[in-house]
């Protein structure tokens, strides 16, 4: 076989110090409130920390004989980071609180000096300040950002519009104007306030001494029982807070030629009080407080598309000043000046509407049906001004007027700098943004916070039984200019230089035309996660009132209709319905065949040596398979890769089964062509012996669940990549899958082995499969997919554990565990006349039932009539599945199997220690 041809080697495909980034991603991400500038300057789904971005590009520049030292000092590592950190975690388990152990603040706020940067020679052997990197995906701009700060040529392109001015306003404006701007975006800002508070302010009544805050509205439908046709407030709970408790009480009226409820606040209820105030809504299903006639969700559904679907404003939070700087929150129930308000602003509405339709400053663009905003349709939000109240749509409609009113005033002005007069009012815009997002009827009340949260709380358009409504006049509009000015002055104290180095463009990552061949040394990207954000759905909510301030300012950027889902690369089944085929299936294709041509083209605009860096986090194989084999067509290979921990913890996103490792594949044009390599002989045995090594170096550090399987799946597919095509013995090209699923059952095979702590015992496949689903997902319910390839991994069909076995349920695209109760309600497990079929499992799950209906009586009953009081896998498996089942804390009324095992260990035999403390430290909790 001929020798390989390398590349020269840079420190990234060596050595990265991923452990110390993981952290460093943590403490970036560890308060919502502590973020980065940039994430504060306006919505974008989905941002990498700063931290793992730096770190990318710097491995990717830097030769491979780069001191680590160093590199850590860029960096601003402490040397002692880990040791740091294993404070905060010793402290965690302890139930303490500690200091801040940290020596150095948070790495993503240290600039390097010039004289640094300039010293700095690559793997390129140029001065760092020639490279050009380019971002082709650049989305909410934290690659383009860091590159910027390293002094770079940098080049950051999206297809997406509203993408695009986020990054001109992250990027170039704060380079180009520096803080020159900031004293007239608040003079101007100034200005529309005091037009819009003229026009709005009457409609927003006031009670002496109150400041009022936010307004609290809840949906509507009648009551479908004609001797009733109550107006019934759909909503699942009345929580106003949960600490103090503060509830509404719902109060329908006794007499029945009466339609409307009235509420009252109670602050502190009584247990009674709490319990006879349910909510009116479950899972769709509503039901009359006042004759208790149930609505079905079809009836609901078909009131919302009909247009039926009304409002009632039950709340408003307001504040009392109690001294200079100090306020109390308060709640209250609308009076009569409140609901005349709002009635005498419906009637001008329905004569304003006519006149903003001829105007065009009413975004008056159909929601299209898609895989998010399918959500709107279902509810009869054809149009997306309809995701505004008459009182929302008014304020927010008379504020774009102010806006475009003063904005054509300066325009014609020709002292002044339309460039300047451009940024000004985009970030102007922006603080729109921030209020509309707020002022919308998909914004909701948080009871944990006592804040009202923007429509994108989640990565959806899921509707909302109630929303808020801001106060703009006493609370938002000021607020939102100085939000954005605070993030404005924080992205400045995070980069200076020229902003002739960086060039901003909106083009799809399909068509890099404005770059020749072999011109850019690095790309580092975070391509789209397959099915993961519908970005350009999502973002339409902006863009239709971005295109009302901002079009004339940017013709070119807001041309179209509404932002292109035709070119963007995300698996979206919605395009693929009613094709005949698996919509799945196409929309899978159809990634791969645009994720294949985005990376061509970085192929050709990269150099014969440049370096393709790609974040990527994703837990299913799907999107592994569809993304590394559109990276191996193109042309590339896989040169190293690293897992980095970047999620936060506390994160909304961050469930039980997701997860929280980014994975940088580090690639490089292919230069080797071993066709003579076969999968079976040479490719398969070299990804088991890798992926065996990694997986145990990876558990040794703390990776585990289902990070631990991604963080294997790079390295498998280097080896894959290596020889790509492959073919197997029957002459087969065979996929990415395949090297993906043999990194999995390796993951799998090690993971038993360590968690049986080295036991010899024997275990049926269902058994494992129940075992290791709870270490991986840890949570009853993961992807179905992600099911039914654990279970080829270890042998076992997903239909057998569903239909034989009983362990699952199959829900949409997901599978539950089954818990023992529910086991035995279907007539699987029956205590009575118990047998367990040989299964592990199923003898355990006889024995938590018996224990909690009988304690040890019934349970020693049982296992001896199963013949299971002296085989040792029995018990082996019980201290197992005890060992790896989350917390009792975690799961409380959800999964009592943690806390009966405890007890049954225990009372039974006295002798294990499992993972992680006594039997007691989890019995305690």
């Amino acid at each position: 076989m001929e020798s390989r041809k390398e590349h020269p080697r840079i420190l990234i495909e060596e050595w990265f110090p991923f452990q110390e980034v993981g952290i460093e991603c943590r403490r970036e991400r560890g308060a919502s409130s502590a973020l980065p500038p940039i994430s504060f300057l306006h919505v974008w789904w989905a941002r990498r920390p700063l931290t793992v971005s730096k770190a990318a590009i710097l491995g990717s520049i830097l030769s491979q004989d780069f001191p680590k030292k160093e590199f850590l000092k860029l960096m601003n590592f402490s040397e002692n980071i880990r040791g740091e950190f294993n404070q905060i975690l010793n402290a965690k388990k302890k139930g303490e609180r500690i200091k801040n152990p940290y020596s150095k603040d948070r790495a993503f706020k240290f600039n390097l000096d010039n004289t640094t940067l300039n010293n700095l020679v690559t793997s390129f052997a140029k001065p760092i300040n020639e490279i050009n990197l380019l971002d082709p995906m650049t989305g909410g701009g934290s690659i383009p950002l860091e590159a910027i700060r390293l002094n770079l040529n940098t080049y950051a392109s999206d297809l997406n519009p509203v993408a695009t001015i986020i990054n001109i306003a992250s990027l170039y404006f704060p380079l180009r104007f520096g803080t020159s701007i900031i004293s007239k975006i608040i003079k101007y800002s100034e200005k529309i306030f005091q037009s819009v508070s003229g026009k709005i302010l009457k409609y927003y009544p006031n009670i002496k001494d109150q400041e009022n805050q936010t307004y609290i509205w809840v949906r509507t439908v009648q009551c479908h029982d004609p001797n009733c046709n109550l107006k019934i407030p759909l909503s699942p709970n009345w929580i106003l807070t949960k600490e103090p408790k503060v509830i509404i009480q719902i109060k329908p009226p006794l007499n029945y030629s009466e339609t409307e409820c009235e509420f009252r606040i109670i602050e502190n209820p009584s247990k009674k009080e709490l319990r006879e105030n349910t909510g009116t809504i479950t899972k769709g299903v509503g039901t009359c407080p006042r004759c208790n006639v149930t609505l079905t969700s079809d009836y609901i559904k078909n009131e919302a598309q009909s247009g039926r679907m009304g409002h009632q404003l039950i709340t408003i939070v307001y504040n009392i000043r109690t001294g200079p700087k100090k306020t109390i929150r308060k709640f209250r129930t609308p009076i009569k000046k409140d609901l005349l308000a709002i009635d005498e602003l419906d009637k001008i509405i329905e004569k304003k509407k006519d006149d903003w339709f001829n105007k065009d400053l009413i975004p008056n663009e159909d929601v299209k049906e898609g895989a998010k905003t399918r959500e709107l349709l279902n509810k009869g939000i054809d149009k997306w001004y309809k995701l505004c109240n008459n009182r929302q749509l008014f304020t927010n409609i008379s504020i774009v007027e102010a806006i475009n009113d003063l904005k054509q005033e300066l325009l014609k002005d020709e002292t002044n700098s339309h460039e300047e007069l451009k940024a000004i009012f985009t970030y102007i815009h922006f603080a729109f943004d921030k209020i509309v997002a707020r002022n919308c009827i998909l914004a909701i009340w948080d009871p944990n916070y006592k804040r009202a949260v923007h429509i994108f709380g989640r990565h959806d358009f899921a509707f909302k039984w109630s929303y808020v409504e801001m106060d703009i006049i006493r609370k938002g509009f000021n607020w939102a200019i100085m939000n954005v000015l605070k993030a404005y002055k924080g992205i400045l104290g995070l980069i200076k230089g020229n902003p002739d180095k960086i060039q901003i463009m909106q083009k799809p990552a399909q068509k890099l035309d404005s770059f020749e061949d072999n011109s850019i040394e690095v790309i580092v990207v975070d391509p789209p996660y397959y099915d993961n954000v519908m970005y350009a759905e999502l973002s339409d909510f902006y863009y239709v009132w971005m295109k009302k301030n901002l079009g004339d300012l940017y013709p070119k950027i807001f041309s179209d209709y509404l932002t292109d889902k035709d070119n963007e690369a995300v698996a979206n089944t919605s395009k693929f319905e009613d094709m005949g085929k698996s919509k799945k299936k196409l929309a899978k294709q159809d990634y791969e065949a645009k994720m294949r041509i985005c990376f061509e083209e970085m192929n050709r605009v990269l150099t014969e040596s440049g370096v393709l860096t790609i974040m990527f986090t994703h837990k299913t194989t799907d999107a592994w398979d569809t993304l590394t084999t559109s990276l191996m067509d193109a042309g590339f290979e896989i040169t190293a890769s690293w897992p980095v921990h970047t999620e936060s913890d506390q994160s909304l996103f961050a469930k039980k089964n997701s997860v929280k490792s980014t994975i940088l594949l580090i690639c490089r044009k292919r230069v080797n062509d071993f066709s003579d390599l076969w999968w079976e002989d040479d490719i398969l045995p070299s990804i088991r012996s890798v992926v065996a090594d990694k997986a145990k170096e990876f558990r040794k550090i703390g990776i585990d669940g289902i990070d631990l399987f991604i963080s294997c799946f790079g390295p498998a597919l280097k080896e894959f990549s290596k020889s790509y095509p492959i073919r197997n013995i029957s002459g087969q090209i065979v996929r990415a899958e395949e090297a993906i699923e043999a990194a999995r059952k390796v993951v799998i095979d090690i993971t038993l082995q360590e968690i049986i702590k080295g036991k010899s015992y024997s275990i049926d496949q269902a058994s494992k499969f129940y075992l290791t689903a709870w270490h991986f997902f840890k949570a009853r319910k993961f992807p179905f997919d992600e099911a039914r390839r654990l279970a080829l991994s270890i042998g076992i069909n997903i239909e057998d554990l569903k239909t034989s076995y009983k362990l699952l349920n199959k829900r949409s695209g997901d599978v539950e565990l089954i818990l023992p109760k529910e086991r035995e309600k279907v007539g699987t497990l029956n205590i009575d006349n118990p047998t367990d079929n040989g299964i592990l499992i199923n003898a355990v799950h006889l024995a938590i039932l018996a224990y909690e209906e009988g304690g040890k009586k019934l349970y020693d009953n049982v296992i001896e009539k199963l013949r299971r009081n002296t085989d040792k896998s029995f018990r082996l498996y019980m201290e197992t599945l005890f060992s790896i089942l989350p917390d009792v804390k975690d799961l409380a009324k959800n999964l009592p199997e943690k806390k009966i095992l405890g007890e049954i260990l225990m009372t039974t035999e006295e002798k294990i220690t499992p993972k992680g403390g006594k039997i007691t430290d989890f019995l305690d909790k």
